[in-house]
């Protein structure tokens, strides 16, 4: 199986001066032949976890002095493809599914003394695209199902047995894309998005929250797109009271957006800001990925105008508002790559997959890297304040 770590220098634009500190592509990891390397990703303090849908395995990858190292390869038994589409990395589990339109999995893998490859649990699904996406918080286990029939479920799955507690079923059968994207804000709160809802119109897209209680999982809020043709849900990330929700628009008018939500004392998510890419073509699907660790945000996209390479966009916390800093893109990027269709964010680094990229639809991963101490200043002008912005080192969530 041949696996390629690259050294390379960087492919950024930087747009908020000065930052001191540019997020830089340090490393590239590339598969073989039809692997579609990064499809999947997830990054978690020195784990680093790739998806290979195209060979049906996980590649882990350590962090050692600034470089990544290939670990081990993780692969279900059953063999379920195409496996590792999605994945969450939750302390010393990952949860990975394998989505399929004929049915699919989402295996639990759990890892000991810095090895991985003891294999939990593995749940699966007859119907349609179950296991298009995954998320795991502790003993609680959620697993999308888009376009089961009638209109797509969630299933929701409690440990150490790991047996099914609860299905979710859509709220509004319209729409057969529930489950397209699913979130656990902590472990008694689920967050399922559905790209088609109306929510008032045409594609609008909706993301329902649902909260346990007493063993009951019942609806408690929902988010709504803010226009026709959103198809906001696409993506869902968060980090303790943040949420991020991403709409990648299918309108070839509109470049998408990702809208920023906080929690509020009483469980309610309160819209706090609305992210748009600085620079980009009207189709760009921005919000195709989102990622955050809480201190940074990363929205990826989809393609570029006319298949050119993709770009993700990095936004941080400055003067009580996010702020675009920089504009990641691969040093060797290739049209239709698809490069930041799945990124992921934690302390001082970004992983950002082109599942896409090569001949062969080898895919690749890239690093990106921001030094010590990973401070960015803004000087205010006029009215604006001075704005501090200190990386800390937070779990990520894809």
């Amino acid at each position: 199986m041949i696996r390629y770590a690259t050294l390379l220098a960087v492919s950024v634009v930087l747009l908020t001066a000065p930052h001191a500190d540019a997020w830089t592509e340090v490393q590239s990891i590339e598969g073989a032949a039809d692997d579609q390397m990064g499809v999947g990703l997830d990054i978690s303090g020195s784990t680093l976890m790739i998806g290979a849908p195209g060979a049906d395995r996980v590649s882990v990858y350590n962090n050692s002095a600034g470089t990544w190292t290939f670990n081990t390869d993780l692969s279900p038994s059953p063999t379920t493809s195409p496996f590792g589409g999605d994945i969450d990395i939750d302390g010393s589990t990952v949860a990975v599914a394998a989505r399929s339109n004929g049915g699919g999995t989402a295996t639990v893998f759990s890892e000991a003394g810095g090895t991985w490859g003891t294999q939990v649990t593995q749940k699966e699904g007859p119907n349609r695209f179950y296991g298009f996406s995954v998320h795991k918080s502790g003993d609680t286990l959620l697993v999308g199902s888009m376009r089961e029939a009638p209109a797509g479920s969630a299933y929701i799955y409690e440990g150490p047995t790991w047996n099914l507690t609860a299905t979710i079923t859509n709220p509004s059968p319209s729409d057969n894309n529930f489950g397209r994207e699913v979130y656990l804000a902590d472990a008694t709160t689920a967050l399922i998005g559905s790209i088609r809802q109306p929510g008032g119109g045409a594609n609008r897209g909706q993301v329902f929250e649902y909260t346990e209680s007493g063993g009951t999982w019942s609806l408690n809020q929902t988010l709504t797109g803010p226009e026709d043709g959103a198809e906001f849900g696409s993506s869902i990330a968060g980090a303790g009271d943040l949420l991020v929700v991403g709409a990648k628009s299918e309108l070839n008018t509109n470049p998408g957006i990702a809208q920023v939500y906080e929690r509020d004392g009483g469980g309610t998510w309160n819209l706090f800001q609305t992210l748009t890419p600085s620079v980009g073509p009207e189709n760009l699907e921005f919000g195709q990925h989102v990622a955050t660790d809480g201190n940074t945000i990363v929205v990826g996209t989809f393609i570029g105008a006319r298949g050119e390479p993709g770009k993700a966009y990095v936004f941080e916390k400055a003067g009580g508002s996010w702020v675009e800093t920089q504009i990641l893109a691969a040093s060797d990027g290739q049209d239709n790559d698809r490069f930041g269709s799945r990124v992921a964010v934690d302390g001082d680094w970004i992983a950002a997959g082109a599942g896409f990229w090569g001949a062969n639809t080898e895919g690749k991963v890239y690093l990106f890297e921001i030094p010590e101490p990973g401070t960015l200043s803004l000087l205010a002008v006029g009215s604006l304040a001075l704005g501090v912005l200190t990386s800390q080192r937070r779990r990520n969530r894809r």
